[in-house]
């Protein structure tokens, strides 16, 4: 890829900036510029168009322009494999909207860019094609490990990526899972795993009652299972043999239709209509003979008609002659008018021009007149000319007018969108509005309805529980009485006066116990009534204030999200504004380009014309138009002479051919137009008895071809017939039309049975042949058994169900202290962190160890090639002072080797030497990647620090390598220029 030109609209501190490339086949270009001058502004411009503006985010600079103007620029390029390209980029998105323009017209955008480019993106552009003094700030202190990574890395993400992504996934890890700590959140989880466990097994110890439960449960689930099926079974053979027994009637028809239909004739080979289609066939033949015999009328006679005319054949002969001279006679009267005129036109011609010459003051002949160059592509460039001036004045006054226009409308959508903003609710007093509009809309979800419905369920379900407590303690009191009486004759009986007393009082304690009132369950139910009673009683006193207050915040929020939406719509406005404003000043710049074009062409055309240089377009315009006119009036009158000749002969011509037609007509002593009109009408006459014949001829030749075809359509549909009674295979049409009768029949029999199999098809589970041979298992007595049975069925389902409820309830007891199923939940949830954490450490492991191996095999295949070729430059650069270049697993930097053997680490050379080994393996890794992708270099003032000869040197290779790569060197010093084998841009 080569830069053939930068063209800036508007970067920086550039405006309207044009910077050429040379093209002199050497692709090394030297950018001077003082300090402040926009070499790095340039520089950024030319990465701005390839990759993007920097966004309003990013902290690097977005060299937006300090004038108002167009935003951005273009840049031409050369490439192998698509030509002379344009790459444009002006602001848009966020980096901005770009084209690529080809040579042919095709326009495409970023994607095609992005693979232009090699798929390169800003930050590797720089790590490897761009760099200066600053460029590698770390290699002093870089080992081989290091090292690989720098150049497998820097081609990938730049510099600054290297020092910190393996240490990024080991900081990871740590925070994940650490061997010897406790703080990281997986030794963390499982630390609580364990404890959790612990706790799971003393709970499961008190549980055994709970999985004996259980499983009787299951057991009885199954059996209701059972039960269930049972059911089932036994419903599905009911309704089918319902079912079954309500079709007996059709399945009986069916059998009759089938009998009837062995009984009739087999009528298969009968034509389907067989009856409608003879009928049709010996209707249409009755038509055609009525026809037939009609034409044969009418021909006999047409064909008398013909004999009574007749018909002169020679006069006829004169009919070229006479259309001839009849069509010409108005062109006779016009030319011969007409060459009169030409005398006269003449004449007047020759004044009129002797009065253009003395306008011309030209006293010239009419040949050296003719001579003059007055062509009508001059005459219209001319026009165009001055037609453009006026348009440009035009044009000026409208730009005027749409510049004065943009710009008030543009002040105007400003005011309105401030206006609007402060029109607009305080974001408090939104988040108010929506907030209370929320809890509005949840209470306004509860249904009234159904709240009363509940607070019936509740005290109907209040009393029925006070009513079976009550029972339950009547009962127990009883008990408790008869055995507290037992055992008091007991104990008196045998005299144990201690155990009376302990019976006396701990009876009283327990029938305490029995009859105080503190069921939690009656306690939960009476609050839940209340609470429901108080609901209902302050939505019945405040439905009217809330819908009140609702409507309110309603509009107030409706009318806000109107107003966002409007002031949105005014952003778009102004914005559509800012760019029509933007246009109009360009028009301006080019308006005033074509003016100046325009001026030019008209005062070269008046300088032919011997006209002042002053002289107005208009009267340019009209001296070259006498011009014109006047060589037209003196091309015209010889055109003339010329005509007014050839009109005579032309006369004389068809006066001959007037006098042949005369004496073929016999037609003496009359003018030209007389003639003319007596043999037209003759002719006319004998063309109206040969058009009659004609006419008669050709209706007899209709009539006898209408006649043959229709004789031909009767013997096929007679034809037809004796097919269509041979296919049914009888003798003739009257056995033909017994049998469709059959066929009629047996139709409406199949139509029948048709109808009733259809119904029987609806019960696509049933198989009805099977029935019909079983229709004693489908009787009423039948049907009642299995009604029997599933009422059985139904009274096992229930007892079941009545069990499992007791079950279910004393298993809900259990649970409801809810421990062991806590424990079991929060370990589940425990597992499912610890799983995830392991994941997520054993991702970041992997990458480590992937990022780990793709390094160290760059380094052992593409590392030692790269410091061959650094090597070269490197030697070239001190000449030959240094041979080679070291990178050594044991050591912590590189190391070069002197040409006499003495070895030495980067941090031990000195900065300009450093300096030469970091532009050396620049230099070598952009040649790595030759293969790949070549874009241009950039160098930003690399050398400052370099000696006389060294800097030499360097320029020496870089010119060297523009042989591959364009390269763009910026630099302040001026000293330098002279150095370069190249012209310099200065900027």
């Amino acid at each position: 890829m080569i830069i053939k030109e930068l063209v800036i609209y508007g970067y920086g501190k550039f405006q309207n900036k044009h910077i050429p490339f040379h093209n002199d086949n050497n692709n090394l270009h030297v950018i001077y510029g003082e300090n402040e001058a926009g070499k790095s502004t340039t520089m950024s411009f030319i990465q701005s168009i390839f990759f993007g503006f920097a966004t309003k985010q990013q902290t690097e600079n977005r060299y937006e322009p300090r004038e108002s103007g167009k935003y951005g620029g273009r840049i031409h390029i050369e490439t192998n494999k698509y030509g002379e390209l344009i790459i444009e980029r002006t602001s848009g998105k966020a980096i901005g909207e770009v084209f690529v323009y080809f040579e042919d017209g095709k326009v495409r955008g970023e994607d095609f860019l992005k693979e232009l480019l090699g798929d390169f993106d800003k930050t590797t552009y720089q790590a490897i094609f761009s760099f200066n003094i600053h460029g590698l700030q770390h290699i002093k202190r870089l080992n081989i490990d290091e090292i690989g990574k720098f150049l497998f890395l820097s081609s990938l993400y730049g510099s600054d990526a290297l020092f910190y992504l393996d240490n990024r996934l080991t900081k990871q890890q740590e925070q994940i899972f650490k061997r010897t700590g406790r703080k990281p959140a997986l030794n963390d989880a499982l630390f609580d795993l364990q404890k959790k466990n612990a706790q799971l097994t003393d709970a499961k110890r008190k549980v055994i009652e709970y999985e004996s439960l259980i499983n009787e449960r299951r057991e009885l689930e199954k059996k209701l299972e059972i039960a269930m099926n049972e059911k089932q079974e036994l419903n599905k053979e009911l309704k089918l043999k319902e079912r079954i027994h309500s079709l007996m009637p059709s399945i009986r028809e069916k059998k009759w239709c089938d009998d009837q239909l062995s009984i009739l004739k087999d009528t298969s080979y009968f034509p389907p209509d067989g009856l409608s289609l003879l009928d049709q066939l010996q209707q249409k033949r009755t038509q055609i003979e009525e026809q037939v015999y009609s034409y044969e009328l009418k021909i006999e006679q047409i064909k008398k008609e013909i004999k009574h005319i007749d018909v002169k054949d020679n006069v006829l002969a004169s009919s070229e002659l006479l259309r001839e001279l009849k069509e010409n006679l108005s062109l006779y009267e016009e030319k011969k008018s007409t060459y009169n005129e030409c005398l006269v036109k003449i004449e007047n011609i020759e004044e009129e021009i002797a009065l253009y010459k003395l306008r011309l003051h030209h006293s010239l002949t009419d040949d050296e007149l003719l001579q003059m160059k007055a062509a009508i592509p001059m005459k219209e460039a001319l026009k165009k000319d001055v037609f453009e001036y006026q348009n440009l004045l035009e044009k000026k006054d409208t730009l005027d007018e749409q510049f004065e226009a943009a710009k008030n409308e543009l002040e105007q959508s400003e005011e309105k969108i401030s206006e609007l903003n402060n029109r607009l609710l305080k974001a408090e007093e939104r988040a108010a509005a929506e907030v209370e509009l929320e809890a509005m809309n949840e209470s306004r979800k509860i249904n009234i309805s159904e709240v009363k419905k509940e607070y019936e369920q509740a005290e109907n379900d209040l009393n029925m529980y006070e009513k079976l407590k009550r029972n339950k303690k009547r009962s127990q009191n009883i008990f408790l009485l008869v055995l507290f009486a037992a055992a008091l004759v007991w104990t008196v009986v045998n005299e144990y006066w201690i155990i009376i007393s302990l019976l006396l009082g701990g009876a009283l304690l327990l029938f305490y116990f029995i009859n105080k009132n503190n069921d939690p369950f009656i306690k939960r139910l009476t609050e839940r009534r209340d609470e429901l009673g108080e609901y209902l009683q302050s939505k019945h006193d405040n439905e009217g204030m809330l819908q009140n207050r609702y409507s309110e915040l309603q509009s107030l929020v409706v009318m806000d999200d109107h107003l966002k939406q409007m002031i949105q719509q005014e952003e778009i406005q102004k914005q559509h504004f800012e760019r029509l404003y933007e246009r109009i000043i360009t028009k301006y710049e080019q308006w005033e380009i074509q003016f100046f074009s325009n001026q030019e062409k008209i005062k070269l055309i008046a300088k032919n014309l011997n006209l002042n240089d002053d002289c107005l377009p208009e009267m340019v315009l009209e001296s070259f138009e006498h011009l014109q006119i006047v060589q037209e009036k003196i091309i015209k009158k010889d055109q003339l002479r010329k005509e007014a000749e050839f009109i005579a002969s032309e006369l004389e011509i068809y006066g001959d051919k007037c006098n042949q037609l005369a004496g073929n007509f016999h037609i003496e002593g009359r003018g030209i137009g007389e003639i003319i009109y007596i043999a037209g009408k003759m002719m006319e006459e004998e063309r109206e008895l040969h058009q009659k014949r004609k006419k008669l001829e050709e209706r007899q030749k209709e009539l006898e071809d209408d006649c043959l075809e229709l004789n031909n359509k009767r013997n096929y549909f007679i034809l037809e017939e004796e097919r269509l009674v041979e296919r049914a295979q009888c003798n003739d049409s009257d056995e033909f039309k017994k049998l469709g009768k059959i066929a009629e029949h047996r139709e409406q029999l199949l139509k029948q049975k048709s109808w009733i199999e259809k119904q029987l098809l609806m019960e696509n589970y049933i198989d009805i042949n099977n029935f019909v041979l079983n229709e004693e298992a489908f009787t009423l007595e039948k049907i009642e058994e299995i009604k029997q049975k599933l009422e059985t069925s139904v009274l096992e389902e229930k007892n079941i169900l009545k069990q499992l409820s007791k079950l279910i309830v004393q298993i809900e007891e259990i649970e409801r202290s809810g421990t062991y199923s806590e424990l079991r939940y929060a370990i589940e949830q425990d597992r499912t962190i610890v799983k995830d954490l392991a994941k997520q450490w054993a991702v970041l492991t992997l990458a480590k160890d992937l990022l780990a191996i793709t390094v160290e095999s760059h380094r052992k295949n593409k590392l030692p090639k790269l410091l061959k070729q650094a090597e070269n430059y490197f030697s070239f650069l001190t000449h030959s002072s240094y041979k080679k270049i070291f990178l050594p697993e044991e050591e912590e930097t590189f190391i070069v080797e002197r040409s006499d053997g003495m070895r030495f680490h980067a941090d031990e050379l000195s900065q300009a030497t450093v300096e030469q080994l970091y532009v050396a393996l620049r230099l070598a890794l952009a040649k790595s990647i030759k293969n790949e992708t070549i874009l241009p270099i950039i160098i930003d003032d690399s050398f400052v620090n370099f000696d006389h000869k060294r800097t030499q040197r360097v320029i020496d290779l870089l010119h060297e390598f523009a042989s591959e790569y364009q390269i763009i060197f910026f630099t302040c010093h001026k000293h330098l220029l002279p150095r370069f084998r190249t012209k310099t841009i200065e900027i």
